[in-house]
């Protein structure tokens, strides 16, 4: 995200205030019942734009519980038996009140009383009381329920058997706390979940079915866990962990999509089911590094489940990192940052590089980087992970790759490789490099303004399918715009962005609709979209906008600040660094003073006769900061010290220098430059007395 420094020169005036702005003034509610009512007289345009209206106004999860609530059955249909955006309306609004229901679930109470109607005889009342359990509470309702699944009593053989048909029947929702009772220390208890979920046949209980039916203590808890394994469609436990633990470090939707996997971590504290609330950028991690946990308690020595720890872990901490970064306050959650560090550095240098490597080939940007910072000072020489990263798309994970070779270097006493010294050198220079998503079904449409974009210095990541686009979104650092086509095909555009919306990471980026009708586009989005671009001669609106983002300008200078430091560690223990002078340089005359203070050491520890007449340049800048104005004049002394020549326009600073408004360390700093230069006697006598002496 990261990139040269460049200035974009285009200028393009927003035409936002254009747009109408009576979606969001009117009720959800209201807006909704207008398109089922034009829906029913047959105006499908008419109903589509309310509809698209709707999901625009982004409902909360309640709101569009209360829709599918009050609104007939048969409109849900009708919805979905039309198909394209009108079924990916229907489903994109019934997903939101599914998740409404969810915030509904934890109710003890609530759950007690329903679970009395499911021991009855009366099957509509217990068929009843099952359904409203499943959408109402779910996953919740497992731990009151695992009583009855051991209980061993007379006449509990009636109810255990309606209890398992109910989780059965509850479905995804209940998997994850079943999984975890499996480690119940009550043998009859295991056997009943483990045949209960051979029922339900999710996939995500197949690797821990599996385990149970090698590991388990008890035959009849191996055998029954065995057969449900095979229903679950996993026979070998090892590989299944990994899997899982794959799926969920990348996001899949397997695992992650519709109903598979909430925000609560479900775990066994020896006599029940314990529930930790998380925030769900971390939750894929915590699983991840469950599922790799597993496989390495099973095969000790998997070089895979080890790697895939160790990558988890980093994962964790930096999107940890990036949360705080972005505003939101982890609490309890530090104490997951410090596991994430730990772990992945216990997990050792090859399962790191192994990660590493696995992330940059699948432009997983986040994890590459926390990685290579994992890697630092663990290893003494270029590994095939480091290598791979060195050679990234990614500035910022070049750099990395390049500071962790670079302190190899330094501990080793060896000499750092070229590409290491410019990909340093490229890092002092960088300021902040806009990154964009462009999301169109349209591929000659997405692709011409991706390459408009990218011709302004701007990266555009392209995707024709939303889905495609969400399931990478994640592996980014951030996200300095959103470029959605009003119609995609496998999703709604109000899906794409809600979920970019959701990320604390990606959640800032401006929204700009791709569109052929701009006049409807700006009515169904209104002032929630930055601008409406329908090709590549429209990106102008976009390239204003972003100019006027920080971005990642922080980031850029913070590596900018630290790869010059890393080249003057290299120069004092003898690497030739001076490919990267006129990198250098610029960045001591251009950068900031963070940045520049640190080219600046550069210069000291190895310029030569041009950089020194950069540093004396900088030195008589009275705008400058008095610290980098005396570090310039001191980098400028010690080139001269090691036998550079002073060029006449460095002396000419220099010599400005001396004046009485010029603070004294730039003053003293200055003399010694000039000191350490070789002058004509007559020109330093004339330093010495002022000018002309007094006879």
């Amino acid at each position: 995200m990261t990139g040269s420094l460049r200035k974009l020169g285009l200028a393009f005036v927003l035409s936002t205030g254009a747009f109408s702005l009576n979606a969001f003034a009117q009720d959800v509610q209201e807006l909704f019942n207008q398109g089922v009512d034009a829906l029913r007289k047959g105006e499908d345009d008419a109903a589509l734009t309310y509809f698209q209206k709707v999901l625009a106004a982004q409902p909360s999860h309640e709101q569009a519980y209360e829709l599918w609530k009050t609104t007939e059955h048969q409109v849900w249909l009708d919805l979905l038996v039309k198909k394209g955006e009108f079924e990916l309306v229907g489903k994109r609004l019934m997903a939101l009140a599914e998740v409404g229901r969810a915030a509904r679930k934890n109710d003890a109470d609530a759950i007690k009383t329903l679970l009395a109607d499911v021991k009855v005889d009366d099957v509509v009342t217990r068929r009843a009381a099952i359904r409203k359990l499943a959408a109402e509470h779910g996953e919740f309702a497992v731990p009151h329920m695992l009583g009855v699944l051991g209980d061993q009593s007379a006449g509990g053989d009636d109810r255990r058997v309606l209890f398992m048909q109910a989780l059965t029947e509850m479905g995804s929702d209940v998997v994850p706390p079943l999984v975890e009772a499996l480690a119940a220390e009550d043998a009859f208890l295991r056997r009943n979940i483990a045949l209960t979920l051979g029922y339900i046949g999710d996939h995500r209980a197949g690797p821990s079915l599996a385990a149970m039916g090698v590991t388990d203590e008890n035959e009849t808890c191996r055998s029954a866990a065995l057969a449900s394994a095979k229903k679950c469609g996993t026979t070998d436990a090892v590989a299944g962990f990994l899997k899982l633990g794959n799926d969920y470090h990348y996001r899949q939707d397997n695992v992650l999509g519709g109903k598979g996997q909430g925000t609560t971590i479900w775990s066994w504290n020896g006599t029940g089911l314990t529930g930790t609330e998380l925030h769900a950028a971390v939750v894929p991690d915590e699983l991840a590094k469950r599922a790799y946990s597993r496989a390495l308690a099973l095969d000790p020595a998997n070089g895979a489940a080890r790697m895939g720890f160790a990558r988890a872990n980093a994962s964790e901490a930096a999107r940890l990192s990036a949360l705080a970064d972005s505003g939101v306050e982890l609490g309890e959650l530090a104490a997951l940052y410090d596991a994430g560090i730990v772990g992945a550095r216990l997990a050792g240098v090859d399962a790191l590089d192994a990660g590493l490597l696995e992330a940059v080939q699948q432009k997983d940007v986040v994890t590459a980087v926390a990685l290579c910072r994992a890697m630092a000072s663990s290893v003494a020489a270029a590994t095939p992970g480091l290598d791979a990263a060195l050679r990234s798309g990614d500035g910022a994970v070049r750099t990395e790759a390049a500071l962790a070779l670079a302190q190899a270097s330094v501990a080793s006493r060896t000499k750092a490789s070229p590409d290491v010294i410019n990909a340093l050198g490229e890092a002092t220079t960088r300021e902040a490099l806009r990154v964009v998503a462009v999301v169109d079904a349209d591929a000659k449409r997405g692709a011409a303004i991706a390459a408009a974009l990218e011709a302004q210095g701007i990266v555009a990541h392209r995707w024709e399918r939303g889905s495609n686009a969400l399931a990478v979104l994640h592996r980014l650092p951030g996200l300095d715009g959103l470029l959605v086509a009003d119609s995609l095909g496998d999703l709604t555009t109000a899906q794409v962005v809600d979920e970019v919306a959701a990320n604390p990471t990606l959640a800032k980026a401006p929204l700009f609709i791709i569109a052929a009708d701009a006049e409807k586009a700006g009515e169904v989005w209104g002032e929630k979209a930055k601008g409406i671009v329908g090709g590549a001669d429209g990106v102008g609106s976009v390239i204003e906008a972003l100019a006027a983002l920080d971005g990642d300008r922080v980031r850029a200078l913070e590596l900018g600040a630290r790869a010059a430091g890393s080249l003057a560690d290299l120069a004092y223990t003898g690497t030739d660094v001076s490919a990267a002078f006129a990198a250098v340089r610029e960045a001591a005359a251009k950068q900031p003073d963070n940045v520049a203070a640190g080219a600046l050491s550069v210069i000291q520890a190895a310029g030569c006769a041009q950089c020194a007449e950069t540093a004396a340049t900088i030195a008589a800048d009275s705008a400058r900061s008095e610290e980098v104005r005396a570090a310039a004049a001191s980098a400028a002394a010690a080139c001269y010290a090691r036998g550079q020549a002073a060029t006449e326009a460095a002396v000419t600073a220099l010599k400005a220098c001396l004046g009485g408004d010029a603070p004294l360390g730039v003053r003293a700093a200055a003399a010694r430059a000039l000191g350490a230069t070789k002058l004509a006697p007559a020109d330093r006598a004339a330093l010495l007395v002022g000018g002309k002496a007094q006879m």
